[in-house]
């Protein structure tokens, strides 16, 4: 019993970076024009790596699979750390400019949309968390920042998602979508490696439509 269970765990890891690395290579593949699509096709893959709701999920429900993804991060990131390696903080040294401008920008938050607080309310509060972040980076804790690009992305995946934005340069979100796309194209890819070099340490969550094949998919009944 206990043998099968860690044959369907290891399945999922391993599952989890096939279909990943299949939308990595899929958004480096289109054209450098095509914005929108690469940071489609990137949220995809992160998608990949961290979603395992079974199978509609309340919007509470998809944050707490984020939640419980950053805390097996942090769980690898410390194995790399013990290598002295960090290769976190440095993609998101790379992009530290447009971490930035994602962590200030308030149309990247629903409670502007839904009117609960103003942009003078936002600014506020998104120019104080910015400065704690960049204060934790210094001293080189990067969590929060993670956390709140993180919710910063999501904002966006949705906006792109679900056709909230207008495709191509003629988009007034470009800019915003251009800071998402520079971060999120840094932080998959590195998600990944970590998730392949340490992930086997560490026990996960069966993936939501497990592959024709594999022990985890149903047994398919057929019409005689």
């Amino acid at each position: 019993m206990h043998r099968a269970l860690d044959k369907v765990r290891s399945q999922a890891l391993c599952d989890r970076l096939h279909r990943a690395r299949s939308w990595i290579n899929a958004a480096n593949a289109l054209p450098v024009e095509q914005k929108h699509a690469q940071f489609t096709f990137f949220y995809i893959a992160f998608n990949a790596l961290y979603g395992h709701r079974r199978y509609e999920g309340s919007r509470e429900e998809n944050a707490k699979d984020r939640e419980e993804f950053l805390k097996r991060i942090r769980t690898l990131r410390d194995y790399e750390r013990r290598a002295g390696q960090d290769c976190l903080r440095g993609v998101l040294g790379k992009c530290q400019d447009q971490c930035g401008k994602l962590i200030l920008n308030y149309f990247l938050r629903d409670t502007y949309w839904r009117k609960e607080r103003t942009s003078k309310e936002l600014q506020r509060d998104f120019s104080l968390q910015r400065r704690l972040a960049d204060q934790e980076y210094a001293k080189g804790c990067y969590d929060l920042q993670l956390d709140l690009i993180l919710k910063r992305l999501n904002v966006l995946r949705n906006q792109v998602f679900h056709g909230c934005v207008t495709y191509g340069p003629g988009s007034k979100g470009l800019s915003s979508l251009m800071d998402g796309l520079t971060v999120i194209r840094e932080l998959v890819p590195a998600f990944y490696a970590l998730m392949d070099k340490y992930g086997q340490h560490l026990n996960w969550p069966a993936i939501p439509y497990p592959r024709v094949g594999s022990d985890a998919h149903p047994t398919v009944d057929e019409w005689e």
